[in-house]
């Protein structure tokens, strides 16, 4: 039997005083949360992890697009059009990131316009418009070096091309080359 003035939590079981339960909030400001707020934050953290993989593996097969890198915590999903301003702008603030956005795209179907990127290469791309990692590929891809092997050069051509999905245009006049298309 629960403590006078508590409750007992549905997932440990244990009986708390009801300073240990959050409300539910403005909406239901009498009721409160059947998990005590231990439980609560495991209960939350495990249901960002889920949906938040879940989000990596729907928009980039849980690796960045730019550089490749597979470790989730170094990972987020970016605005393609760079457009994540005026959508922020038109939520609210309780709609607006963490689980929220996870959430709200799962129950929209995926939409297009997300893709995934490394903090670093989402970084790069809002402060100077690209990542880095682009010359990076590039230089892979031109023959700076004529004392490379061929074999040696097909492997960073291969590892290049892999890192573009879709194939982009780049400008090589800084290799001392023409107009190249990287093409998966």
């Amino acid at each position: 039997m629960p403590m006078e003035g508590g409750r007992r939590c549905v997932r440990c079981g244990e009986d708390k005083p009801r300073s240990q339960f959050d409300g539910r909030g403005v909406a239901r400001p009498n009721e409160i949360f059947p998990y005590c707020k231990p439980c609560r934050r495991e209960h939350d953290k495990t249901r960002l992890a889920a949906i938040r993989n879940e989000a990596l593996a729907v928009y980039g097969d849980s690796r960045c697009r730019c550089c490749g890198i597979a470790e989730k915590v170094f990972l987020c999903l970016d605005h393609v059009n760079n457009n994540g301003n005026v959508e922020r702008a038109t939520l609210s603030h309780s709609q607006g990131g963490g689980v929220q956005f996870y959430a709200r795209l799962k129950r929209m179907g995926w939409p297009a316009g997300y893709q995934v990127l490394c903090y670093n290469c989402n970084m790069a791309k809002h402060l100077i418009g690209e990542c880095p990692h682009k010359n990076l590929l590039l230089a892979a891809r031109v023959n700076v070096n004529s004392s490379r092997s061929d074999r040696e050069d097909s492997r960073l051509e291969s590892w290049a091309a892999n890192q573009f999905q879709d194939g982009v245009t780049v400008n090589t006049s800084d290799f001392g080359s023409e107009e190249s298309r990287l093409e998966s």
